[in-house]
């Protein structure tokens, strides 16, 4: 999210949130997910990962699911290497995680456009999702790398998302060779005017604890109805979503 003035805020059930964040629907379930996550969980912590789409496609219709999925997948890998490494190391379970998301569309000025070439664009189309990841990283069990190097991985065996190349959690490029070490993660921005505190606890994200005004406002920013209209016919109604409330067990 670009530094935002003052002037773009508004109220919203006493929050402040993006004046931009303009659907109520996708407001209020914004607002659920983050408020419970803040109630339910140890230590809640918000990531916000935003992935390009290449191919509308191959993406999945349950994209939560998915994102589960080669998450759970992804985290076990992580773990057998890490017990590999030292086998005295203590077990983990798979942490809690919830999420929000929503596709967007834009159309961005072509650096390489050369008026002279008939064939090039002077406008790309940037097709994307962002991701709101809150996780729930209990009593320090996972540090913010290893969060991020699970997501990064998952992320990117998602079908129709446009792979990076991981060598490692330290070398990660896009496809033609662009340096992209954080991944699909996108840093809080210290320059935004719109943030709640002096200082940021972290950069990689937001403690839904201790944070959870300033969360509100980057959380906002997927409730918003402009860049949907470059969308597929597809996703004009399904293009935000978040985590369910887990339906209580019935005992017959």
């Amino acid at each position: 999210m670009m530094a935002t003035a003052q002037s773009e805020i508004k109220t919203y059930r006493g929050y402040r949130i993006l004046k931009k964040a303009d659907i109520e629907d996708n407001l209020r379930s914004m607002l659920n997910v983050v408020t419970r996550c803040r109630e339910t969980m140890t230590q809640p912590k918000m990531m916000h990962f935003v992935c390009e789409i290449e191919y509308f496609d191959l993406f999945p219709n349950k994209f939560i699911q998915s994102i589960k999925e080669k998450f759970k997948s992804e985290w076990k890998k992580y773990e057998r290497k890490r017990h590999a490494d030292n086998p005295r190391a203590r077990k983990r379970r798979l942490p809690n995680l919830e999420i929000i998301y929503s596709i967007e569309a834009k159309d961005i000025d072509n650096p390489n456009f050369n008026v002279f070439d008939p064939d090039q664009p002077a406008k790309l189309r940037y097709n994307h999702v962002h991701i709101m990841l809150i996780i729930d990283v209990g009593s320090n069990i996972y540090s913010k790398k290893e969060i991020t190097s699970i997501t990064n991985r998952a992320l990117n065996r998602i079908h129709g998302v446009k792979k990076l190349i991981i060598e490692d959690d330290f070398h990660i490029t896009t496809e033609d060779g662009n340096e992209r070490n954080r991944g699909f993660l996108k840093f809080r921005d210290t320059r935004s005017t719109t943030k709640t505190e002096n200082e940021f606890l972290d950069l990689y994200w937001h403690d839904l604890k201790q944070e959870f005004d300033d969360a509100l406002i980057r959380a906002s920013y997927l409730c918003k109805s402009e860049q949907k209209a470059l969308l597929p016919e597809r996703f004009q109604n399904s293009s935000f979503n978040v985590t369910r409330m887990a339906r209580p067990t019935v005992v017959a």
